[in-house]
């Protein structure tokens, strides 16, 4: 192989995607892929930015503030500097990495996304970054901790101006809303916004939910198996395309995408 290039341990869930047979990569496997060799070779790099993922950076700290305090994790400190750990297949930065404590934060948008009553992994693929956390560290337990913290007060003001705009639209066809002026609008949205994007209200053990992951041999071998495969897809990207240029690259893996 030309290129043995290291998989993110948050892109190991697409990594290890199947096709429906179960036999082939999966879609989300390939297009992972793709999306390597552009941003390696071709510094091409689509950010992707939400409000949900800017909740989970800002809050990440006070979350874990929040799963300490719960759960009992007397020596993990939200200050910790992380490290990034890497070996010849895999490069990962565990959210909490402390002698006690080996784990991941996830920090959920508003309380109907909390998975109050979720007995499985809200998302399969956390299922494989925390194996991979497990692989990096030569740890034998990683925990997954969604935590319901109070949204940052310019994501509150950014959501109630969205959903005044919203209601305004609405007046044509709202009686309620018809017979109020803007000011009254704004203040009856932003209690709403209020009251599903903070919880002081809540108890803190009602606010942490923890998955206690164990760690799986063959689940590693398994990857590292799936990591040789996407190699060799790489590498066979790779030349085919070493005489395009950017947006010729593009557009090919658009359309291998679309056939797919």
């Amino acid at each position: 192989m030309k290129h043995e290039w290291l998989v993110r341990a948050s892109s190991m869930g697409a990594i290890m995607s199947s096709d429906r047979s179960g036999k082939k990569l999966g879609a989300k496997c390939v297009t992972e892929v793709q999306k390597m060799l552009l941003y390696n070779k071709r510094g091409v790099n689509k950010r992707i930015w939400t409000k949900y993922m800017e909740k989970g950076t800002i809050n990440e700290a006070e979350g874990i503030d929040l799963a300490a305090r719960v759960l009992g994790w007397f020596d993990v400190k939200s200050n910790a500097k992380k490290k990034r750990y890497r070996n010849e297949w895999v490069v990962g930065e565990p959210d909490i990495d402390s002698p006690q404590v080996l784990g991941d934060i996830k920090s959920s948008w508003d309380a109907t996304t909390f998975p109050f009553f979720k007995d499985n992994l809200p998302n399969k693929d956390y299922e494989w970054q925390m194996q991979t956390y497990m692989w990096l560290t030569n740890k034998d337990q990683c925990e997954l901790v969604y935590c319901l913290t109070n949204t940052p007060e310019h994501l509150i003001q950014k959501e109630v101006r969205i959903q005044t705009f919203a209601a305004m639209d609405k007046t044509h066809v709202d009686d309620k809303l018809r017979s109020m002026d803007i000011s009254e609008i704004e203040a009856k949205v932003e209690k709403e916004v209020r009251s599903q994007m903070t919880f002081d209200n809540f108890p803190e053990k009602e606010r942490v939910k923890r998955w206690i992951i164990e760690r799986d041999d063959v689940k590693i071998e398994a990857m590292k198996d799936r990591i040789t495969e996407c190699r060799h897809l790489y590498d066979a990207y790779w030349d085919k395309i070493q005489n395009m240029n950017n947006s010729e690259i593009v557009e090919q893996f658009k359309t291998e995408k679309h056939e797919n």
